[in-house]
């Protein structure tokens, strides 16, 4: 008998093969990727059959499944950390294709980054590492065109570590329990057809034309990203982010002391 991994597995080649993008389809495929899932159902997704998320085109409108179940309780896995930065960084996953993949990882590694218990973690090194290789990103203190100066291009390495460090959280209205199921009488539905309206507010097709976004600015509100600024960034945020390079220079003199100790 299959276990419940081959199973999925069985699922997710399937839909790689035979989905042609359904949102349907792809809502089923999403099914046990929700936090409270075991995590090797994401690992699977998202690191092992990672050419599966090509067509994973699904924007908030088409989820039936309530999108905080992605987001919450955040990842604390490491691995799956990694894999949600390789997949942005790479651009295996682009907010103009993917926007609730793209959401979902952003939204983990801002957790992850601003979460102190994993400060020394290897792999916020990294990521501090690879700011400092990146001039245009603002490393310590934030001049006041920071996230709207590099936001002229569509998801450059620059935007995407700009945007962990100033995302706030996915709009509030995705978040509410007040959407419903369309109803659908022809049995059919289109890559582009939205599954759910908000009930308070039924004007959601921003979110379906998103592959229209000509800046990254532009996408960020299409994928309904909402994200601080310079001056509305938290205080502690500010401070930890400054500690974050603090402790990175601290460690690099420390090494370089050791190295050339008599």
């Amino acid at each position: 008998m299959q276990s419940h991994g081959s199973r999925y597995i069985d699922l997710v080649n399937h839909y790689n093969a035979l989905s042609y993008n359904s949102p349907v389809f792809a809502n089923l495929v999403l099914w046990p990727c929700q936090q409270l899932c075991h995590v090797k159902y994401r690992r699977a997704l998202w690191g092992e059959h990672q050419q599966v998320l090509n067509s994973l085109r699904i924007v908030l409108n088409q989820l039936v499944i309530p999108l905080s179940s992605f987001l919450e309780p955040v990842e604390s896995n490491s691995s799956m950390i990694r894999v949600y930065a390789a997949a942005i960084l790479s651009g295996t996953v682009q907010i103009t294709r993917q926007p609730l993949l793209f959401l979902i990882a952003v939204h983990h590694l801002n957790r992850y980054l601003y979460n102190k218990d994993n400060r020394d973690s290897e792999f916020i090194q990294q990521f501090v590492r690879l700011c400092k290789l990146l001039p245009q990103v603002t490393n310590i203190k934030p001049s006041s065109s920071s996230l709207s100066s590099s936001m002229q291009k569509i998801g450059n390495k620059t935007d995407i570590l700009n945007l962990l460090r100033f995302y706030k959280q996915p709009n509030k209205q995705w978040l509410q329990q007040t959407k419903s199921i369309k109803l659908n009488t022809n049995l059919h539905v289109g890559i582009h057809d939205s599954l759910v309206h908000l009930i308070n507010n039924n004007n959601t097709d921003d979110y379906a034309n998103i592959t229209n976004a000509t800046t990254f600015n532009e996408a960020i509100l299409k994928a309904s990203i909402e994200c601080y600024n310079i001056d509305t960034l938290p205080k502690h945020r500010q401070l930890y982010w400054i500690e974050l390079f603090e402790r990175e220079k601290e460690r690099n003199e420390n090494q370089f002391n050791a190295e050339n100790k008599v």
